[in-house]
């Protein structure tokens, strides 16, 4: 990763070598334009990161050979949780095989409330024995005064004996937190799920509706396939509809956001 100065982005090259001694040059991605799609409505001034390395990592599940790389990010606009300028979470960057980057966040999308992360810096697989899990480590103050505030975090992978992820039957991921414009909600609906903000109506291809006045709530339907990925504008009356993750035939219902 590329990080000249003050104002870097990120720039991450990939060198092959040339066979006369020489490496050849091929660009990857730009980590600023990765943070600024994690966090729509935002502006990376300077994203410093591979702190120590890029850490090759074997999926337990997948298989799959990931690299992961650690950053932090001076953002501006967006109006998401900063610590001196800097996003208040950690973030970092896996690589597939197919040379493709998603950024994740270090214990979900961080709140105003929760501890300052900043930085992600390190990473290991477990040492311990029969654990699959990933530990990672970090902060960085930027020459501001900060005491304890190092952090280390494990993400665990849960597998049965033949090596297949154990996943719960609910699931609701909420990005970004807080939001101001758009609030994007993935569910795996399996049963009634509640919440705070907003006011959801569901109404089924049939024309059954289900309200809720006080909280988000989303009901199950055999008629609709049970994994969703919603983008709902957070403006008063703004109308969206789900979108499917998986193939299904079946039809899916309207949703309707409304301000209470």
């Amino acid at each position: 990763m590329w990080c000249p100065d003050g104002q870097s982005s990120g720039l991450i090259y990939r060198l092959e070598p040339d066979g006369i001694g020489g490496f050849n040059r091929f660009y990857e991605t730009k980590i600023s334009l990765l943070v600024e799609n994690y966090l729509p409505g935002s502006s990376v001034n300077y994203a410093l990161g591979a702190y120590n390395e890029f850490y090759k990592y074997i999926d337990p599940i997948t298989l799959d050979t990931l690299h992961l790389v650690g950053f932090e990010a001076n953002i501006s606009g967006g109006s998401y949780p900063l610590w001196n300028a800097y996003y208040k979470g950690a973030l970092f960057a896996k690589r597939d095989a197919a040379m493709q980057y998603n950024i994740e966040e270090i214990n979900g999308p961080v709140g105003i409330n929760d501890p300052a992360l900043v930085a992600t810096r390190c990473y290991v697989k477990s040492p311990f024995t029969n654990e699959e899990a990933l530990y990672f480590g970090g902060f960085d103050p930027n020459s501001n005064t900060a005491t304890n505030m190092s952090w280390i975090y494990k993400k665990s992978y849960l597998t049965n004996s033949t090596n297949e992820e154990i996943i719960g039957k609910n699931n609701i991921n909420i990005y970004p937190n807080p939001a101001i414009n758009q609030l994007n909600i993935e569910i795996n609906i399996n049963e009634i799920t509640q919440g705070h903000g907003a006011h959801i109506n569901e109404t089924t291809p049939k024309g059954t509706e289900h309200t809720s006045t006080k909280q988000p709530k989303v009901t199950e339907h055999t008629s609709i396939c049970p994994l969703w990925s919603l983008s709902l504008e957070v403006d008063p009356g703004i109308r969206t509809s789900g979108q499917q993750l998986q193939n299904c035939s079946k039809p899916y219902p309207e949703l309707v956001l409304e301000a209470f």
